[in-house]
C-alpha cells in the first residue's frame, strides 16, 4: 500500500495543476477551475462580436478528474439526474474530455490553450 501511494504521488501532483485557468477561441471563453480534491468546474461562455456578452448563453459542468498519464488528465462531468437540467441551456453536452498539461502552467482543452490565472485553496 505504501508503495502504490508513493508511485501515485510522483504522477499525481495535484498541487501543481490546481487553480483557475482561462482561454478563448473564436466562439467561446473557457473558464476552468481545478481543485485539490480532484474536482473541477468547467464553464464556457459564448462570445458576441468578439466581446463577452454577459447575457449570452453558456454551459458548464462539475465533475472529477484523474491522471491518464504524466501530462494528461481526464475530466468527467457528474451525471445529472434532473431532466430539467439536461434540457436547459446550461447543460454541457460533451461530458468527458482530455486535458493536456503543457509547460508554463497551461492546459490544452478542446484545441484551446488555457492559461493559469491564479491559485485556489480549495480542498
Amino acid at each position: 500500500m505504501l508503495c502504490s501511494c508513493a508511485t501515485q504521488k510522483v504522477f499525481n501532483d495535484y498541487d501543481s495543476i490546481c487553480g483557475n485557468y482561462y482561454g478563448k477561441n473564436k466562439y467561446n471563453n473557457y473558464y476552468l477551475t481545478i481543485n485539490k480534491d480532484s474536482t473541477f468546474l468547467l464553464r464556457t461562455v459564448l462570445l458576441s462580436f468578439g466581446n463577452i456578452d454577459i447575457n449570452s448563453a453558456g454551459s458548464f459542468c462539475r465533475g472529477t478528474f484523474d491522471y491518464e498519464a504524466i501530462n494528461v488528465i481526464f475530466l468527467r462531468c457528474n451525471t445529472e439526474e434532473s431532466i430539467t437540467f439536461i434540457l436547459s441551456d446550461g447543460y454541457m453536452h460533451i461530458r468527458q474530455r482530455y486535458g493536456f498539461l503543457l509547460k508554463n502552467n497551461k492546459i490544452q482543452l478542446d484545441n484551446v490553450i488555457l492559461k493559469k490565472t491564479e491559485e485556489t485553496d480549495s480542498k
